[in-house]
């Protein structure tokens, strides 16, 4: 019996081969206060960061308008409806490189919240698996009285399937106070941290080893059975 389950033992391992939980693509403003430069939220946004075997998108809005902000993604024209306009987002897409496999842990982000008339209340993430057809994460936007500040939010995305193909999230702003005068601020820079997605890569496993772990499981399972049986008729 332990043949067996070292056998099992060993696929599994194989399996989880390279998979470990880390940070997969980072999205921030390197311009500080004080640059003449500005930073302009209407043109793509390349990664700060993306982990090794994946390839990153840069950060693009549609629908709204990305406008300059010293250290945050702004954008305005959000829709004023207590629900979510689906052609107004914020987007952004990771893949694995060919023969990995990409899985999801964590999405976070940091928002500033102004009050009055500038105020957006919701905001919700979305992805590919199911066409942007459901909220990921949906929620009220904490108001900050004092300017600058910003909060931080820090969801689990742990039950997304294991993908091998490109993996595209949307973020919608919504339930604004006053459309046309309303901005959403992606803090970034020194004001805080914007868009961390973090999860695991790992190697695809090979049919073989697939095939080993099947078979390792299939043994245990016989073992433990014909000892129960044994136990049964003593």
């Amino acid at each position: 019996m332990k043949l067996f389950t070292c056998l099992a033992a060993a696929g599994l391992a194989v399996c989880s081969l390279n998979a470990t939980a880390d940070l997969l693509v980072h999205y921030d403003n390197p311009v500080k206060d004080g640059s003449s430069m500005g930073f302009d939220s209407g043109v793509p946004h390349s990664p700060v960061y993306a982990a090794p075997l994946t390839v990153a998108s840069s950060l693009t809005n549609s629908g709204v308008q990305g406008v300059n902000h010293m250290e945050a993604y702004q954008t305005n024209g959000w829709s004023a409806a207590a629900t979510l306009d689906p052609t107004k987002f914020i987007s952004f897409f990771v893949a694995p490189d060919a023969g990995y496999q990409l899985h999801v842990d964590r999405f976070d982000i940091d928002l500033w919240q102004s009050l009055g008339q500038y105020q957006v209340r919701q905001f919700a993430l979305r992805w590919n698996g199911d066409s942007f057809a459901n909220d990921l994460i949906s929620g009220a936007i904490q108001v900050v009285p004092e300017n600058p500040a910003n909060s931080t939010y820090s969801f689990s995305l742990a039950g997304l399937d294991t993908r091998t193909t490109t993996t595209e999230f949307r973020l919608y702003f919504f339930d604004v106070a006053e459309p046309g005068l309303n901005s959403a601020l992606i803090s970034m820079g020194t004001l805080g941290n914007g868009i961390s997605l973090y999860g695991s890569v790992a190697s695809v496993p090979e049919p073989n080893q697939l095939a080993l772990t099947a078979a390792g499981l299939a043994l245990v399972t016989l073992v433990v059975r014909r000892s129960k049986q044994r136990h049964g008729n003593v």
